[in-house]
Protein backbone atom coordinates (compact mmCIF):
# COMPACT_ATOMS: atom_id res chain seq x y z
CA UNK A 1 0.00 0.00 0.00
CA UNK A 2 1.35 3.42 -0.96
CA UNK A 3 1.85 6.04 1.71
CA UNK A 4 1.93 9.81 1.52
CA UNK A 5 5.33 11.39 0.77
CA UNK A 6 7.08 13.18 3.59
CA UNK A 7 7.64 16.93 3.61
CA UNK A 8 11.42 17.31 3.64
CA UNK A 9 13.24 19.75 5.88
CA UNK A 10 14.48 22.36 3.40
CA UNK A 11 17.10 25.09 3.54
CA UNK A 12 17.04 27.71 0.78
CA UNK A 13 20.38 29.08 -0.41
CA UNK A 14 20.46 32.35 -2.35
CA UNK A 15 23.77 34.02 -1.42
CA UNK A 16 27.44 33.18 -1.89
CA UNK A 17 27.97 33.14 1.87
CA UNK A 18 25.12 30.66 2.44
CA UNK A 19 26.47 28.41 -0.30
CA UNK A 20 30.01 28.48 1.10
CA UNK A 21 28.69 27.58 4.57
CA UNK A 22 26.64 24.67 3.21
CA UNK A 23 29.58 23.39 1.15
CA UNK A 24 31.65 23.18 4.33
CA UNK A 25 29.01 20.87 5.83
CA UNK A 26 28.83 18.72 2.69
CA UNK A 27 32.59 18.11 2.77
CA UNK A 28 32.04 15.84 5.74
CA UNK A 29 29.40 13.72 3.98
CA UNK A 30 30.18 10.39 2.27
CA UNK A 31 27.45 11.10 -0.29
CA UNK A 32 25.02 13.81 -1.31
CA UNK A 33 21.94 13.67 -3.51
CA UNK A 34 21.89 15.88 -6.61
CA UNK A 35 19.30 17.16 -9.05
CA UNK A 36 18.84 20.21 -11.25
CA UNK A 37 15.99 22.15 -12.79
CA UNK A 38 16.56 24.06 -15.99
CA UNK A 39 14.91 25.65 -19.01
CA UNK A 40 15.97 25.19 -22.64
CA UNK A 41 12.88 25.36 -24.86
CA UNK A 42 14.18 28.34 -26.82
CA UNK A 43 17.93 28.14 -26.25
CA UNK A 44 20.79 25.93 -27.39
CA UNK A 45 22.42 25.89 -23.98
CA UNK A 46 20.26 24.79 -21.01
CA UNK A 47 19.68 27.59 -18.51
CA UNK A 48 20.22 26.45 -14.94
CA UNK A 49 17.29 27.46 -12.75
CA UNK A 50 17.80 25.50 -9.53
CA UNK A 51 20.19 22.99 -7.97
CA UNK A 52 18.88 20.59 -5.33
CA UNK A 53 21.17 18.89 -2.84
CA UNK A 54 20.27 16.54 0.00
CA UNK A 55 22.63 15.37 2.69
CA UNK A 56 22.11 13.14 5.71
CA UNK A 57 20.08 15.81 7.52
CA UNK A 58 18.03 17.85 5.06
CA UNK A 59 17.46 19.09 1.51
CA UNK A 60 18.81 22.33 0.06
CA UNK A 61 17.48 24.46 -2.78
CA UNK A 62 20.28 26.49 -4.35
CA UNK A 63 19.12 29.45 -6.41
CA UNK A 64 21.93 30.09 -8.95
CA UNK A 65 20.40 33.28 -10.31
CA UNK A 66 21.41 35.72 -7.53
CA UNK A 67 24.59 33.89 -6.45
CA UNK A 68 27.71 35.47 -7.89
CA UNK A 69 30.13 32.70 -6.88
CA UNK A 70 29.09 29.06 -7.44
CA UNK A 71 32.63 27.73 -6.97
CA UNK A 72 31.85 26.18 -3.54
CA UNK A 73 29.21 24.03 -5.26
CA UNK A 74 31.61 23.20 -8.08
CA UNK A 75 34.24 22.09 -5.57
CA UNK A 76 31.76 19.68 -3.97
CA UNK A 77 30.60 18.25 -7.29
CA UNK A 78 34.19 17.41 -8.27
CA UNK A 79 35.29 16.21 -4.81
CA UNK A 80 36.10 12.54 -5.31
CA UNK A 81 35.60 11.79 -1.62
CA UNK A 82 31.89 12.52 -1.91
CA UNK A 83 29.59 10.29 -3.98
CA UNK A 84 27.04 12.25 -5.96
CA UNK A 85 23.74 10.34 -6.14
CA UNK A 86 21.34 11.28 -8.94
CA UNK A 87 18.60 9.67 -11.01
CA UNK A 88 18.67 9.40 -14.81
CA UNK A 89 21.52 11.82 -14.79
CA UNK A 90 22.18 12.60 -18.48
CA UNK A 91 20.29 15.91 -18.62
CA UNK A 92 21.69 17.05 -15.28
CA UNK A 93 25.19 16.33 -16.57
CA UNK A 94 24.54 18.45 -19.63
CA UNK A 95 23.36 21.51 -17.72
CA UNK A 96 26.16 21.19 -15.16
CA UNK A 97 28.79 20.76 -17.87
CA UNK A 98 27.64 23.92 -19.62
CA UNK A 99 27.74 25.80 -16.31
CA UNK A 100 31.01 24.45 -14.85
CA UNK A 101 32.94 22.89 -17.73
CA UNK A 102 33.24 19.46 -16.11
CA UNK A 103 31.19 16.72 -14.47
CA UNK A 104 30.24 15.53 -10.98
CA UNK A 105 32.53 12.71 -9.90
CA UNK A 106 32.14 10.06 -8.58
CA UNK A 107 28.58 9.57 -9.74
CA UNK A 108 25.97 6.99 -8.73
CA UNK A 109 22.93 6.96 -11.04
CA UNK A 110 20.04 5.30 -9.22
CA UNK A 111 18.31 4.47 -12.52
CA UNK A 112 21.36 2.47 -13.61
CA UNK A 113 21.69 0.96 -10.15
CA UNK A 114 18.04 -0.10 -10.05
CA UNK A 115 18.37 -1.84 -13.42
CA UNK A 116 21.50 -3.73 -12.35
CA UNK A 117 19.74 -4.68 -9.13
CA UNK A 118 16.96 -6.33 -11.14
CA UNK A 119 14.40 -3.55 -11.47
CA UNK A 120 13.05 -2.14 -14.73
CA UNK A 121 15.72 -0.74 -17.05
CA UNK A 122 14.17 2.69 -17.59
CA UNK A 123 12.54 3.33 -14.24
CA UNK A 124 11.61 6.95 -13.55
CA UNK A 125 12.19 8.58 -10.18
CA UNK A 126 8.53 8.40 -9.14
CA UNK A 127 8.39 4.68 -9.82
CA UNK A 128 11.71 4.08 -8.05
CA UNK A 129 10.35 5.80 -4.94
CA UNK A 130 7.11 3.84 -5.18
CA UNK A 131 8.91 0.49 -5.47
CA UNK A 132 11.56 1.07 -2.82
CA UNK A 133 9.57 3.09 -0.28
CA UNK A 134 5.88 2.53 -1.16
CA UNK A 135 5.49 6.29 -1.51
CA UNK A 136 3.41 7.88 -4.25
CA UNK A 137 4.88 11.19 -5.39
CA UNK A 138 2.86 13.79 -7.26
CA UNK A 139 3.55 14.21 -10.96
CA UNK A 140 6.25 16.67 -11.97
CA UNK A 141 5.96 20.39 -12.58
CA UNK A 142 5.99 19.87 -16.35
CA UNK A 143 4.97 23.44 -17.20
CA UNK A 144 7.22 25.15 -14.69
CA UNK A 145 9.48 28.00 -15.74
CA UNK A 146 12.35 27.43 -13.33
CA UNK A 147 13.85 30.83 -14.17
CA UNK A 148 10.84 32.79 -12.94
CA UNK A 149 10.95 34.20 -9.43
CA UNK A 150 9.65 33.84 -6.84
CA UNK A 151 9.25 30.07 -6.90
CA UNK A 152 5.93 28.88 -5.53
CA UNK A 153 5.67 26.67 -2.43
CA UNK A 154 4.51 23.84 -4.71
CA UNK A 155 7.61 24.21 -6.89
CA UNK A 156 9.90 24.21 -3.88
CA UNK A 157 8.25 21.12 -2.38
CA UNK A 158 8.46 19.28 -5.69
CA UNK A 159 12.13 20.20 -6.10
CA UNK A 160 13.00 19.15 -2.56
CA UNK A 161 11.24 15.79 -2.92
CA UNK A 162 13.21 15.18 -6.11
CA UNK A 163 16.33 14.65 -3.99
CA UNK A 164 14.84 13.57 -0.66
CA UNK A 165 14.67 9.85 -1.49
CA UNK A 166 17.94 9.53 -3.41
CA UNK A 167 20.28 8.90 -0.48
CA UNK A 168 17.91 6.32 1.07
CA UNK A 169 17.78 4.65 -2.37
CA UNK A 170 21.58 4.65 -2.51
CA UNK A 171 21.70 3.10 0.96
CA UNK A 172 19.41 0.27 -0.23
CA UNK A 173 20.86 -0.34 -3.69
CA UNK A 174 24.55 0.07 -2.98
CA UNK A 175 24.97 -2.84 -0.49
CA UNK A 176 22.84 -5.13 -2.68
CA UNK A 177 24.99 -4.35 -5.72
CA UNK A 178 28.21 -4.75 -3.77
CA UNK A 179 27.07 -8.20 -2.66
CA UNK A 180 26.57 -9.27 -6.29
CA UNK A 181 29.79 -7.66 -7.50
CA UNK A 182 27.96 -5.06 -9.59
CA UNK A 183 28.61 -1.87 -7.65
CA UNK A 184 31.64 -0.97 -9.78
CA UNK A 185 29.47 -1.43 -12.88
CA UNK A 186 27.15 1.34 -11.67
CA UNK A 187 29.98 3.82 -11.16
CA UNK A 188 31.40 2.93 -14.59
CA UNK A 189 28.04 3.31 -16.31
CA UNK A 190 27.30 6.55 -14.49
CA UNK A 191 30.68 7.99 -15.47
CA UNK A 192 30.21 6.83 -19.07
CA UNK A 193 27.39 9.35 -19.35
CA UNK A 194 29.91 12.10 -18.58
CA UNK A 195 30.86 12.53 -22.22
CA UNK A 196 31.72 16.05 -23.32
CA UNK A 197 31.76 14.96 -26.98
CA UNK A 198 28.14 13.84 -26.68
CA UNK A 199 27.05 17.04 -24.98
CA UNK A 200 29.05 19.50 -27.07
CA UNK A 201 30.36 17.68 -30.15
CA UNK A 202 32.89 19.06 -32.60
CA UNK A 203 30.73 20.97 -35.12
CA UNK A 204 32.58 19.15 -37.93
CA UNK A 205 31.24 15.88 -36.49
CA UNK A 206 27.65 17.06 -36.05
CA UNK A 207 26.53 15.26 -39.23
CA UNK A 208 27.29 11.93 -37.57
CA UNK A 209 24.36 12.56 -35.21
CA UNK A 210 21.83 12.98 -38.00
CA UNK A 211 19.26 10.25 -38.56
CA UNK A 212 18.97 9.26 -42.20
CA UNK A 213 22.48 9.55 -43.62
CA UNK A 214 23.29 5.83 -43.62
CA UNK A 215 22.59 5.23 -47.31
CA UNK A 216 23.81 8.57 -48.68
CA UNK A 217 26.56 8.63 -51.25
CA UNK A 218 29.71 10.57 -50.44
CA UNK A 219 28.70 13.78 -52.25
CA UNK A 220 25.35 13.98 -50.50
CA UNK A 221 26.97 13.13 -47.22
CA UNK A 222 29.48 15.94 -47.76
CA UNK A 223 26.60 18.40 -48.11
CA UNK A 224 24.93 16.98 -44.99
CA UNK A 225 28.25 17.50 -43.19
CA UNK A 226 28.56 21.08 -44.43
CA UNK A 227 24.97 21.96 -43.52
CA UNK A 228 25.20 20.31 -40.09
CA UNK A 229 28.47 22.10 -39.30
CA UNK A 230 26.99 25.47 -40.28
CA UNK A 231 23.78 24.78 -38.31
CA UNK A 232 25.71 23.70 -35.21
CA UNK A 233 27.94 26.77 -35.25
CA UNK A 234 25.04 29.15 -35.89
CA UNK A 235 22.89 27.60 -33.14
CA UNK A 236 25.68 27.99 -30.59
CA UNK A 237 26.45 31.56 -31.66
CA UNK A 238 22.81 32.60 -31.38
CA UNK A 239 22.02 30.30 -28.42
CA UNK A 240 18.93 28.82 -30.07
CA UNK A 241 17.91 25.20 -30.70
CA UNK A 242 19.35 23.61 -33.83
CA UNK A 243 15.93 23.25 -35.43
CA UNK A 244 15.36 26.99 -35.05
CA UNK A 245 18.19 27.41 -37.56
CA UNK A 246 17.20 24.57 -39.90
CA UNK A 247 15.00 21.55 -39.21
CA UNK A 248 16.75 18.22 -39.53
CA UNK A 249 14.21 16.97 -42.09
CA UNK A 250 14.92 20.02 -44.28
CA UNK A 251 18.68 19.60 -43.85
CA UNK A 252 18.51 15.98 -45.00
CA UNK A 253 16.26 16.83 -47.95
CA UNK A 254 18.68 19.56 -49.07
CA UNK A 255 21.59 17.11 -48.80
CA UNK A 256 19.75 14.52 -50.91
CA UNK A 257 18.42 16.90 -53.58
CA UNK A 258 21.22 19.50 -53.69
CA UNK A 259 18.99 22.35 -54.92
CA UNK A 260 20.61 25.08 -57.03
CA UNK A 261 17.53 27.16 -57.85
CA UNK A 262 14.64 28.68 -55.95
CA UNK A 263 12.22 26.39 -57.79
CA UNK A 264 14.11 23.34 -56.53
CA UNK A 265 14.36 24.85 -53.06
CA UNK A 266 10.57 25.20 -52.94
CA UNK A 267 10.33 21.41 -53.04
CA UNK A 268 12.22 21.04 -49.75
CA UNK A 269 9.83 20.09 -46.90
CA UNK A 270 9.78 21.93 -43.56
CA UNK A 271 11.35 25.03 -45.08
CA UNK A 272 8.84 27.87 -44.88
CA UNK A 273 8.69 30.77 -47.36
CA UNK A 274 10.35 33.32 -45.07
CA UNK A 275 13.11 30.95 -44.03
CA UNK A 276 13.58 29.86 -47.64
CA UNK A 277 14.00 33.46 -48.73
CA UNK A 278 16.42 34.22 -45.90
CA UNK A 279 18.60 31.11 -46.41
CA UNK A 280 18.42 30.59 -50.18
CA UNK A 281 21.76 32.15 -51.14
CA UNK A 282 23.56 30.56 -48.20
CA UNK A 283 22.19 27.12 -49.11
CA UNK A 284 23.09 27.56 -52.79
CA UNK A 285 26.59 28.63 -51.78
CA UNK A 286 27.06 25.50 -49.67
CA UNK A 287 25.71 23.30 -52.45
CA UNK A 288 28.16 24.83 -54.95
CA UNK A 289 31.01 24.52 -52.47
CA UNK A 290 30.36 20.80 -51.98
CA UNK A 291 29.81 20.11 -55.67
CA UNK A 292 33.28 21.55 -56.32
CA UNK A 293 35.03 19.33 -53.79
CA UNK A 294 37.44 16.73 -55.20
CA UNK A 295 36.70 13.11 -54.33
CA UNK A 296 39.63 13.04 -51.93
CA UNK A 297 37.87 15.57 -49.68
CA UNK A 298 34.53 13.79 -49.51
CA UNK A 299 33.70 11.97 -46.26
CA UNK A 300 33.66 8.21 -46.13
CA UNK A 301 30.17 6.67 -46.24
CA UNK A 302 28.48 6.07 -42.90
CA UNK A 303 29.20 2.43 -42.04
CA UNK A 304 26.08 0.26 -42.17
CA UNK A 305 25.48 -3.43 -41.75
CA UNK A 306 25.33 -5.41 -44.99
CA UNK A 307 21.87 -6.66 -45.90
CA UNK A 308 22.86 -10.29 -45.83
CA UNK A 309 21.13 -13.23 -44.21
CA UNK A 310 24.22 -14.25 -42.26
CA UNK A 311 24.41 -10.73 -40.81
CA UNK A 312 20.75 -10.86 -39.78
CA UNK A 313 21.29 -14.27 -38.19
CA UNK A 314 24.36 -13.00 -36.35
CA UNK A 315 22.50 -9.98 -34.97
CA UNK A 316 19.57 -12.12 -33.83
CA UNK A 317 21.96 -14.57 -32.18
CA UNK A 318 23.67 -11.69 -30.37
CA UNK A 319 20.31 -10.39 -29.15
CA UNK A 320 19.48 -13.86 -27.87
CA UNK A 321 22.87 -14.14 -26.12
CA UNK A 322 22.16 -10.88 -24.30
CA UNK A 323 18.71 -12.10 -23.28
CA UNK A 324 20.14 -15.33 -21.88
CA UNK A 325 22.78 -13.49 -19.88
CA UNK A 326 20.23 -10.96 -18.63
CA UNK A 327 17.94 -13.78 -17.46
CA UNK A 328 20.90 -15.42 -15.72
CA UNK A 329 21.71 -12.17 -13.91
CA UNK A 330 18.04 -11.21 -13.38
CA UNK A 331 18.49 -7.81 -15.01
CA UNK A 332 16.75 -6.13 -17.98
CA UNK A 333 18.46 -7.00 -21.30
CA UNK A 334 18.82 -3.30 -22.14
CA UNK A 335 21.05 -2.82 -19.08
CA UNK A 336 23.56 -5.12 -20.80
CA UNK A 337 23.21 -3.97 -24.41
CA UNK A 338 20.69 -2.32 -26.69
CA UNK A 339 20.04 -3.52 -30.23
CA UNK A 340 21.76 -0.39 -31.56
CA UNK A 341 24.87 -1.13 -29.51
CA UNK A 342 24.88 -4.71 -30.75
CA UNK A 343 24.70 -3.46 -34.34
CA UNK A 344 27.73 -1.25 -33.73
CA UNK A 345 29.59 -4.20 -32.21
CA UNK A 346 28.70 -6.43 -35.14
CA UNK A 347 29.85 -3.75 -37.56
CA UNK A 348 33.18 -3.55 -35.73
CA UNK A 349 33.49 -7.34 -35.88
CA UNK A 350 32.84 -7.40 -39.62
CA UNK A 351 35.58 -4.78 -39.99
CA UNK A 352 37.94 -6.97 -37.95
CA UNK A 353 38.22 -4.51 -35.04
CA UNK A 354 37.08 -6.59 -32.07
CA UNK A 355 40.56 -6.66 -30.61
CA UNK A 356 39.46 -3.36 -29.09
CA UNK A 357 35.67 -3.57 -28.59
CA UNK A 358 33.77 -0.29 -29.05
CA UNK A 359 31.92 1.44 -26.20
CA UNK A 360 30.06 0.41 -24.17
CA UNK A 361 31.65 -3.03 -24.44
CA UNK A 362 35.11 -1.76 -23.57
CA UNK A 363 34.38 -1.98 -19.84
CA UNK A 364 32.72 -4.51 -17.56
CA UNK A 365 30.47 -5.90 -20.29
CA UNK A 366 33.25 -7.51 -22.33
CA UNK A 367 34.42 -10.05 -19.72
CA UNK A 368 30.77 -10.80 -19.06
CA UNK A 369 29.47 -11.03 -22.64
CA UNK A 370 32.39 -10.92 -25.05
CA UNK A 371 32.86 -14.64 -25.61
CA UNK A 372 29.14 -15.33 -26.18
CA UNK A 373 28.77 -12.38 -28.54
CA UNK A 374 31.78 -13.38 -30.61
CA UNK A 375 30.46 -16.94 -30.86
CA UNK A 376 27.14 -15.59 -32.13
CA UNK A 377 28.79 -13.89 -35.13
CA UNK A 378 28.87 -16.04 -38.23
CA UNK A 379 32.16 -15.93 -40.19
Amino acid sequence: MSTAPVTPSVSEISTSAELAEAAERWRGEPAIALDTEFVRERTFFPQLGLVQIADSTQSYLIDPLPISDLEPLHSILTNRDIVKVAHSVSEDLEVLYHRFGDFPDPLFDTQVAAALAGHDGSMGYRRLVAELFSVELAKGQTRTNWLRRPLTPEQKLYAARDVHYLLPAWEILSPALEETGRLAWVFEESWRRSDAARILPDPEQAYLRLNGTGRMNRRRLALARRLATWREQRARERDVPRNFILKESALLAIARNQPTSRTELEQIPDLGPRQRERLAERIFSMVREVQALPSSQLPDPIPTLPREERVKRSLNAMVEAVRRKAAELDVPPTSLASRRELKELLLAALDGELGSPPPPFDGWRWPLLGAELQQAIEP
